[in-house]
């Protein structure tokens, strides 16, 4: 049975903006099927173990390269079989040659039921990768190799590498994978190709509809902190092997095994997936990125998703239905209460109507030029957030100009006034309101068109709310002087 409920809120999904659709051509792939080229490629090719770049390179490629994506993912299906994490979910492919999954209930569910468990031995974490469980599978050179490089660049004064050393990890599970099974190949070989309505793959008309929103500057943002990564890793000889494999087509998940020249791009498409993908998890006090088979299965919704957790007990991962489900129903996770420009940014997506819209309210060094704070004003203008920000900016002016409590107010909501009309006038260009409203009319919009006019909006409409608060309470501020700060 496939979902009448599919499609809303995801990460790859194709759907109406905020509607819910029935997938079409859907696949259901239970857990339990069976396809003959995924045992061939799976249960075969583990019998070889040649470990050298020339035997790697000389396998038939025919074992990775001629599979779909739809043989990909029933060689997954049988892996997830063998670990019997669930008998709740079935894994959807809703259209095959985008690559596009999710996550339906293959029976009824009870409102507060276990949906999945994933045991500590079937995830990895970055620590996992430093003792090396992690790497089983990979040739003992190459895995001493990458353990002492994740064990150097994990936690510390290296905080931020995390995501690259499992990006490192599942590359090289895929490299070694195109001869030989590893414990991780087969799930690494069931992930999509790449992540389409991230902007780092958009068009350059679509790339246009982001000029001078907060969202392409935080994506820009990323594509310089992985460039700096990369640059520290690659200019220390003694890392340099760790990706020496690997070529912008292998980073594509295309097989060029034993490309001599590295690609700054190498670290791209696979830190596109572990930023997708990973999970921030707690165990036994401390806390881990890692990533989970299955759990990335389902998509985003911030409607009744499930609630998930490690549990230190049961030794796993376990994720629970906050209500209950039909059988064929979409079953969702929650990624976070994120706004839509780090929802477009990280996972590919916008939302239509996201209550967790923010914009960045940024200060800087009237001398220097760098930035001195930072904070975030919600849609929601009493939300955490926007009290925090208010209490931030409140306590930067008060030191700044050291004013009475109704001048470091004015100051406050002036700051905030300036900058909104700013952008308000930006996004009513009536030339991009034309513009916007002839994209979401016509029928030919893509997809990536659509997610980059929400987080436009959405945007707009975050401003456009604290412009009229600003207004509203310099108003009041220059009527009673005395006003009482409530920060």
């Amino acid at each position: 049975m496939v979902s009448k409920k599919i499609g809303k809120h995801h990460r790859f999904g194709k759907k109406k903006v905020g509607g819910r659709q029935k997938p079409k051509n859907a696949l259901l792939l239970s857990v339990v099927s069976v396809a003959a080229i995924a045992l061939i490629y799976n249960y075969e090719a583990q019998n070889s173990g040649e470990d050298t770049c020339t035997s790697i390179s000389s396998v038939d490629n025919t074992l990775v390269t001629k599979l779909t994506y739809s043989q990909r993912w029933d060689s997954f299906a049988i892996w997830l079989n063998e670990n019997t994490f669930t008998d709740a979910i079935s894994n959807v492919i809703i259209d095959p040659e985008l690559e596009y999954r999710g996550s339906v209930a293959s029976r009824n569910i009870a409102k507060g039921e276990s949906v999945m468990f994933v045991p500590r031995k079937s995830l990895f974490t970055v620590a996992d990768v430093v003792d090396g469980r992690a790497l089983e599978g990979i040739p003992v050179e190459k895995a001493n190799l990458i353990r002492d490089f994740a064990s150097v660049l994990s936690g510390g004064e290296n905080e931020g590498y995390d995501h690259c050393i499992l990006a490192v990890c599942i590359l090289w599970h895929r490299f070694i994978g195109i001869h030989r099974r590893t414990k991780w190949s087969t799930y690494v070989n069931s992930l999509p190709s790449y992540i389409s309505g991230m902007p780092r793959n958009y068009n350059q008309m679509e790339l246009k509809l982001l000029e001078g929103t907060q969202t392409l500057a935080l994506a820009e943002g990323r594509v310089r902190r992985i460039n700096r990564q990369y640059r520290n890793i690659r200019d220390n000889p003694r890392w340099l092997a760790v990706l020496e494999h690997f070529t912008l087509e292998d980073y594509l998940w295309d097989v060029d095994a034993c490309a001599s020249k590295l690609s700054h791009n190498v670290i791209y498409m696979a830190r596109d997936m572990v930023d997708s993908r990973s999970f921030s998890i707690t165990i036994n006090g401390s806390d881990y990125d890692s990533m989970i088979p299955l759990a990335d299965m389902p998509n985003h919704d911030l409607d009744c998703p499930c609630s998930w957790d490690y549990d230190n007990e049961l030794e796993g991962f376990v994720a629970f239905a906050r209500c209950g489900h039909d059988q064929g129903d979409t079953i969702m996770m929650n990624y976070g209460d994120k706004p839509n420009s780090a929802l477009l940014c990280t996972y590919g997506f916008a939302l239509e109507d996201n209550p967790y819209d923010a914009v960045d309210i940024l200060i800087k060094s009237n001398h220097t030029g760098k930035l001195v704070l930072k904070c975030s004003l919600e849609m929601d203008i009493d939300g955490e957030l926007s009290e925090q920000c208010l209490g931030t900016l409140y306590y930067h002016y008060l030191n700044v100009y050291k004013g009475t409590p109704s001048e470091t107010e004015e100051k406050l909501f002036e700051y905030i006034k300036f900058h909104a009309e700013e952008a308000v006038e930006f996004y009513e260009n009536p030339d991009k309101v034309n513009e916007e409203e002839s994209l979401l009319a016509s029928e030919n919009t893509t997809m990536n068109t659509r997610f980059a006019l929400l987080a436009r909006r959405s945007e707009y409409k975050v401003w456009k709310e604290w412009r009229e608060v600003a207004i509203a309470s310099l108003s009041d501020i220059r009527r009673c002087k005395n006003a009482i700060v409530p920060w």
